[in-house]
């Protein structure tokens, strides 16, 4: 998984990609444990260095796509890669995350 992260954020792509992460999370003796096993790039997400939208089309296509390759796997947060920007969080970004993985332990891995 990491190596198809790593592949959306090249430089050759645009300069702002995005996908969702899926995977469980589970309760141990040690505290909350999040695994990825697999991640859909958002295609059709509008990105820009400001500000991330997920919209109803693009959630519906995600959550397709994660019925069809990864069944039974939920959504445990997503990938942002701003090329050229630091992996500093701005207000936009702490509300995208906020009002589009909802509960706690979501994660959100972002790449430079």
């Amino acid at each position: 998984m990491v190596t198809y992260l790593n592949r959306l954020a090249k430089p050759d792509h645009a300069y702002a990609r995005g996908a969702i992460l899926l995977g469980d999370i589970y309760q141990t003796e040690e505290g909350i444990a999040v695994f990825i096993n697999g991640a859909i790039e958002a295609q059709n997400l509008e990105l820009d260095m400001d500000e991330t939208i997920f919209n109803e089309s693009v959630w519906q296509k995600l959550l397709a796509q994660r019925d069809c390759f990864f069944s039974g796997q939920s959504v445990v947060g997503w990938f942002l890669s701003r090329i050229g920007f630091s992996v500093e969080m701005n207000q936009k970004i702490i509300k995208a995350h906020l009002n589009n993985f909802p509960g706690n332990h979501k994660v959100l891995y972002m790449m430079d």
